[in-house]
């Protein structure tokens, strides 16, 4: 629950930096621009870290599943 909170923050966080920098360029300030889409990046490794963390957890979560059965099959089999 915690990642997908977060995700929705970092995207959310994403598109209004995105924005902010698109405004700032308009606004011919160059300098605010790019540190505005520096941020973007920021947030975007920020939503990759977190996918990446996710699909860790899932992998972990169902290698553990079957090494459990993998057991289990071996202490039915010694019965």
């Amino acid at each position: 629950m915690k990642s997908k909170f977060a995700m929705v923050i970092y995207i959310l966080f994403a598109i209004v930096s995105f924005l902010f920098g698109v405004k700032m360029f308009q606004m011919g300030d160059i300098l605010r621009g790019v540190l505005f889409m520096v941020a973007v990046m920021c947030w975007g490794m920020c939503i990759y870290n977190n996918s990446s963390m996710i699909r860790r957890e899932k992998q972990r979560g169902i290698s553990v599943t079957q090494s459990n059965k993998k057991i289990n099959k071996k202490k039915s089999k010694s019965r």
